[in-house]
């Protein structure tokens, strides 16, 4: 009986799901790039009803084009990063090539804006999903939020925002260009 009881004990424990735990919040600091936009960009999120938890330092700000500002989100629907470009509509003056082989995703990225790099490549095993409005390039993590960021962006201004998502393309190589609605998906 007690052997039935420790095996019925085992069992449940392998078998039960923990809720996954967030990552630990290390806040963005005032002097670090990007905390104003990043502020802006969280007043935005809480006007769409998008609860803000955390907003911290994202890694890909220094690299990502050379621009520095840049703020990752965990928010009440998931994960975000955020590359703030220059005023009005750096972010839209960003192309994107998308090449898949095989399973994998290569993306180029170029701008001729001035201050930044002109090109970076990302590769990955996966589809990188991100939405360009204005000057803001949002990366994003968590799938749960992609629609109703999405919806807030949409509802900020006539033209829609540009969502890229490399599942469904096709194995060619793509050119995207931002803005006005054009050529993306």
């Amino acid at each position: 009986m007690h052997l039935r009881l420790l095996l019925a004990a085992l069992f449940f424990a392998l078998t039960a799901r923990a809720a996954p735990a967030e990552p630990p919040c290390h806040p963005l600091q005032p002097s670090d790039a990007g905390y104003a936009d990043a502020h802006e960009f969280a007043l935005f999120l809480q006007d769409h009803d998008i609860t803000v938890r955390c907003i911290s330092y994202a890694k890909l700000g220094s690299y990502f084009l050379g621009e520095p500002s840049a703020a990752s989100f965990q928010t009440s629907l998931g994960s975000i990063s955020v590359v703030f470009f220059p005023r009005p509509d750096g972010a839209e003056r960003v192309t994107t090539q998308l090449t898949v082989s095989e399973g994998h995703y290569r993306y180029v990225f170029r701008t001729r804006q001035l201050g930044l790099k002109t090109r970076d490549t990302v590769e990955g095993d996966s589809p990188l999903h991100f939405l360009i409005y204005g000057r803001w390039f949002v990366f994003v993590w968590d799938p749960r939020i992609e629609e109703p960021l999405r919806v807030a962006l949409s509802r900020s201004r006539c033209d829609p925002p540009h969502l890229l998502s490399s599942a469904g393309h096709d194995q060619q190589s793509r050119s995207l260009r931002g803005g006005g609605g054009q050529g993306h998906q």
